[in-house]
């Protein structure tokens, strides 16, 4: 039996179907038991920021429409009622949810596929753009020449992941996930940046080799609250290797920074096995968060439909090929939630909201859905789990609103980023290109 829930309203239905009475579309559905965890606001006119004008060749997409450069008179100083860390911020619009307490302001616009953000500590903001540009934002504003240009692979490849070394202040090394060109591997390279931010040295490789296809191709990388690099790796649509403990794909796999296998991996010192293996039997999986106990929750894509999110343990078997959704049984481990038969949720990026700056959903899990088949939402998953890592409750955010939601992240001033992937040639192109967004309560909105 499973508990049905309706993403919607996030109130939890009382009525209970077998998998094969569900009716259409009710909502995503929890693992059923004993298998549970082993108004437009008043703004300026966008003042439109500049952009690259072509993205890489192999990817055959248009760009985002040009726009021209404006001065802007709203960055947000530090003050007061500014939390730590705060990053200068321009707003260009802001779009208000009083039903939700919140509202969303775009930060920057006339981008290509932005997949994901890394903060430094002296409020530099770092992203990617797929087609293989390494961009900068600083004092608020996309700055117009990349910090890097790569020559990267297509389909769902590309510049995926970016994260700063927990020392960044010290050693300025970043880390990036990227598909060679003609999607001959995936690789995790390390580069260091340039005193002024705006430069990179050569790549090391620290994890070469990881299998890589048009599809699948995972891509999300950050470190943990243990230092460790994490890792996701799509299958690259050869499912079985998923089940192999020799195969880098289908996996999350955890990494010292210089890409060695920590020594308390779970498969450290097994001749037949990676080290750096963390846990295994993935599809796609996209998003990485951790919880303030220090779990981690991963989100990754189903086949066209029972998207899931996972708790991740070390040297679980999370089944596939052989289950998803809610046929898990011993020995493969259950996923917290699941889409279901429902349109796919599609997820991407995630994470947990740690601080208490939009204070209602302190605690809660947030997964980005860039939403596959008709009928599906595009925008932002909230998912309220208990201490017992049992979820409760669930929502849809922003449905529809800003298009497919690529990433979404906590920054350092405590509020929620988004990133949009509306160029990426699965979704329709929005005028204003893709976005970088904030949520932040509905008294910071002006």
């Amino acid at each position: 039996m499973t508990s049905a829930i309706d993403p919607t309203t996030s109130s939890v239905a009382l009525s209970r179907f077998s998998d094969d009475q569900v009716p259409g579309g009710p909502g995503p559905y929890l693992p059923t038991p004993p298998y549970a965890p082993g108004s437009v606001a008043s703004a300026p006119a966008p003042k439109w920021l500049p952009v690259m004008q072509r993205p890489a060749a192999s990817l055959g997409l248009q760009e985002p429409p040009s726009r021209s450069v404006r001065d802007s008179n709203q960055t947000i100083a530090a003050d007061a009622t500014t939390p730590q860390g705060a990053l200068p911020i321009n707003v260009q619009s802001s779009r208000a949810y009083p039903e939700l307490g919140v509202s969303v302001q775009t930060l920057a616009s006339g981008l290509n596929t932005v997949w994901s953000m890394a903060y430094a500590p002296n409020g530099d903001v770092y992203f990617t753009e797929r087609p293989g540009r390494v961009r900068l934002i600083r004092d608020g504003v996309v700055q117009p020449e990349p910090v890097m240009n790569i020559q990267v692979g297509g389909g769902e490849g590309g510049l995926l992941g970016m994260a700063l070394d927990p020392n960044f202040a010290q050693n300025r090394n970043a880390y990036l996930y990227y598909t060679l060109p003609g999607n001959r591997e995936n690789r995790v390279v390390r580069v260091t940046l340039g005193a002024d931010g705006r430069t990179a040295g050569p790549e090391t490789v620290i994890v070469g080799g990881i299998p890589a296809s048009s599809n699948h191709n995972g891509g999300r990388i950050a470190f943990g609250p243990d230092g460790k690099l994490y890792i996701t790796t799509g299958d690259a649509a050869r499912a079985q290797n998923s089940q192999s403990l020799t195969a880098l794909s289908g996996k999350i796999l955890r990494v010292n920074p210089d890409g060695t296998a920590p020594s308390d991996n779970p498969f450290a010192g097994q001749p037949d096995a990676d080290a750096r293996i963390w846990s295994y039997g993935h599809r796609n999986p996209q998003g990485l968060g951790w919880n303030e106990r220090g779990d981690l929750v991963a989100s990754e894509f189903g086949a066209s439909s029972n998207d899931e999110i996972n708790l991740i343990r070390p040297g679980a078997n999370y089944g596939w090929p052989t289950a998803e959704g809610d046929n898990h049984r011993p020995p493969f481990t259950a996923p917290l939630a699941h889409a279901g038969r429902n349109p796919s949720w599609a997820p991407s990026g995630s994470t947990f909201l740690t601080s208490d700056r939009i204070p209602q959903w302190r605690g809660n899990y947030f997964m980005s859905m860039l939403g596959f088949g008709a009928g599906a939402a595009r925008g932002v998953q909230r998912f309220e789990i208990d201490e017992n890592n049992v979820v409760r409750r669930q929502q849809v955010l922003f449905r529809d609103d800003f298009g497919r939601v690529r990433s979404v992240s906590q920054g350092p001033d405590g509020y929620l980023y988004m990133t949009t992937s509306n160029y990426d040639g699965r979704g329709p192109r929005i005028p204003e290109g893709d976005r970088i967004l904030r949520i932040v309560p509905l008294e910071r909105s002006n």
